[in-house]
């Protein structure tokens, strides 16, 4: 019997590693996904260490430029003609402001419009599945993101604050699942979210060393990524979620998101990142 596939951005360490572990283990071809080769082989060969019996593939892609979230969403179709699953978990957060070779504030770019790409990219392989789900790591931090937002893609400037910002593209993420989910409708793709705590990861490492130190200092009391990545494994391969879409997940149980997720704005995002893709990329599948 053929295996289910999936594609997990980030995982080459933290909560994508051990769903990429967790989901070899459960009898999935996993496509592991890294910035660049020389992050994906020792992942690779520590997977296949750990799971022997696993079938574990590499893709890469610099999650920051848009033309390099459009090679990694070729070398994923070139390698499957359906995915079953993507997990859209790669993100992080800045210390201080830097906008990318786009002209997005970084934040944004890795946390939102890149998962926006790449899923609307890969589309069409997830339709050629039976049941393609589709999920997306998100975070609690989308209630910190300011009640008005000025400027979705590039936030910031002297007046950056970078958990302010980091809420926001997780905001923006929860929008799209909602955005995404309506206009796909009750067919053959659910789309969800989830908040996987606090975890022990390299949450934090961008941007200016010398501000890293709240992070380090509260290590200690974070989640091993196994536990972070529990809820996205079941909502990739449990059948309870199967009929669950548009939702946003807390330790596998529906939570309601904050009260900025709105249709209104959702659909405004929506246009936005949507019309920042068209300019680098052209028109994105539907």
């Amino acid at each position: 019997m053929a295996r289910k596939t999936v594609l997990i951005t980030g995982s080459t360490s933290g909560i994508g590693f051990a769903g990429a572990e967790a989901l070899g283990r459960k009898g999935w071809k996993v496509f592991v996904h890294g910035r660049s080769p020389s992050r994906l082989d020792p992942a690779i060969a520590e997977l296949r260490a750990r799971v022997p019996e696993g079938d574990f593939e590499g893709v890469s892609g610099d999650l920051a430029s848009l033309a390099s979230v459009a090679e990694l969403a070729r070398q994923a179709k070139a390698k499957t003609a359906s995915l079953d699953a993507l997990w859209n978990n790669a993100g992080g957060m800045n210390t201080s402001f830097a906008t990318t070779v786009d002209g997005i504030e970084g934040q944004m770019a890795v946390n939102f419009i890149a998962v926006f790409a790449l899923t609307r990219l890969l589309l069409p392989i997830l339709r050629a599945a039976p049941h393609g789900r589709i999920v997306m790591t998100s975070s609690m931090a989308h209630s910190f993101a300011p009640r008005k937002i000025d400027d979705w893609l590039v936030p910031g400037g002297r007046k950056y604050r970078p958990m302010g910002v980091y809420g926001q593209s997780k905001l923006a993420t929860l929008l799209f699942t909602e955005e995404l989910a309506r206009r796909i409708g009750q067919n053959s793709i659910t789309v969800n979210a989830y908040h996987p705590g606090f975890v022990r990861s390299g949450f934090g490492s961008g941007g200016d060393p010398n501000k890293k130190g709240t992070f380090a200092f509260a290590s200690f009391l974070a989640l091993p990524p196994e536990k972070g990545a529990d809820t996205g494994v079941w909502l990739v391969d449990d059948p309870a979620p199967r009929a669950a879409t548009g939702c946003y997940w807390i330790r596998r149980r529906p939570r309601k998101p904050s009260s900025a997720v709105t249709p209104e704005t959702a659909r405004l995002v929506w246009d936005i990142a949507e019309a920042a893709i068209h300019k680098a990329l052209g028109a994105l599948p539907e």
